[in-house]
């Protein structure tokens, strides 16, 4: 006989919470469960019940006034194949998948979501993410989880070039920048730019923060800027670079400015950039020469990038690209096998490097 009473409420309680554990996420590929096979599940699983009482169970989960509602479970049925029997998921924006125990692969993504973006969360989420996280270790620690652990100790994500070691920044910077773009607010910074050692106080909007090789910056507009007419003057702030920054609580940022993304396509992160340029690079007639511009065919410059086969079997390549500090630079370290044909200011700039290279290295011979 079924208890009945508070037993009997507590368990009701213990089998339905079982099932929305056991319940998939609907993701329209019709992998939901059938009533039957929930009860197959219960009762493998300590829970004996029959059909009857999980069409119950089931009826009562989807159904608003029985509280569910309020907790975020929004249940999704659908017939199978047959038409015949209903089956039973999630609904994909439930929030019931919180209170499912984290299944072997849930572990290893919030695990590597948290090794990659753990820098870019807001307070708020952090601490929410710390608390998945626990689970999550515990999960990959189980007994027949080495191979997701395992997994995710061979996955990183490196920066280009020599393996430098960044500059240190302050975590608590990066939550009070994260929480003012969680909350559109404007901040208050007190900076040190490269090129003076006093620090200067700026009142900013922020647009974004990015991280680009081994610095992450923000993006922002100083609030004399703000209210200008368009376009509005977007600068990049090296985060290690910060001693103070604290939200403007309850302040709003600007309306209208740019997103990130458009700040990104105008080149705020091409820095000291003197606008678009028509670029032609000859290659070395050599294997490495053409070893590289193949991989430029495989990474593009630009959208419009062509590289043409010259009769003399030279390969040109042909992009509108930004000139920049960072085109100089990539330009400088590919000087052995391309040479800059146009423009001619940026052939003169890396001629003169060149030679300052070589006076620099012979006098030190």
């Amino acid at each position: 006989m079924a208890p009945k009473g508070k037993q009997g409420t507590e368990l009701t309680l213990a089998r339905r919470i079982r099932l929305l554990d056991r319940l998939p996420i609907n993701n329209g590929a019709g992998n939901g469960l059938t009533a039957q096979e929930l009860t197959d599940y219960l009762c493998a699983n300590k829970y004996p019940c029959g059909i009857r009482t999980v069409e119950r169970d089931l009826s009562a989960l989807d159904n608003d006034a029985d509280g569910w509602g309020a907790i975020g479970v929004r249940l999704y049925r659908d017939l199978d194949s047959g038409g015949r029997a209903a089956r039973w998921s999630h609904a994909e924006d439930s929030k019931a998948q919180l209170l499912k125990a984290l299944s072997r692969e849930d572990a290893l993504l919030l695990s590597l979501l948290a090794q990659e973006l753990g820098f870019f969360m807001p307070t708020s989420v952090n601490s929410t993410l710390a608390k998945f996280l626990q689970s999550s270790e515990r999960v990959l620690s189980l007994p027949g989880n080495q191979r997701q652990s395992g997994f995710r100790d061979r996955i990183r994500i490196l920066p280009d070039g020599p393996m430098l070691m960044p500059p240190p920044v302050n975590p608590q910077h990066l939550q009070e920048i994260n929480e003012a773009l969680l909350r559109e607010e404007q901040i208050d910074m007190t900076y040190r730019p490269s090129s003076d050692k006093i620090a200067k106080r700026y009142r900013l909007h922020p647009v974004g923060l990015v991280k680009q090789g081994l610095f992450f910056y923000l993006l922002a507009v100083k609030d004399q800027h703000a209210l200008r007419a368009q376009p509005v003057i977007i600068q990049t702030f090296r985060v290690d670079r910060i001693d103070a920054v604290a939200r403007r609580v309850q302040e709003s940022a600007a309306r209208g400015l740019p997103s990130l993304a458009a700040a990104i396509d105008g080149g705020a992160l091409q820095f000291f950039q003197e606008g678009l340029i028509s670029l032609r690079l000859q290659f070395a007639a050599c294997e490495a020469g053409t070893a590289l511009s193949q991989s430029y065919r495989e990474a593009p410059l630009s959208d419009d990038q062509a590289i043409i086969t010259h009769a003399d079997g030279t390969l040109e390549l042909r992009a509108t690209v930004r000139d920049s500090v960072q085109l100089l630079s990539m330009l400088q370290g590919k000087a052995r096998l391309m040479r800059v044909v146009e423009p001619a200011t940026l052939r003169n700039k890396i001629q003169q490097w060149v030679q300052q290279a070589l006076a620099f290295q012979n006098d030190n011979v």
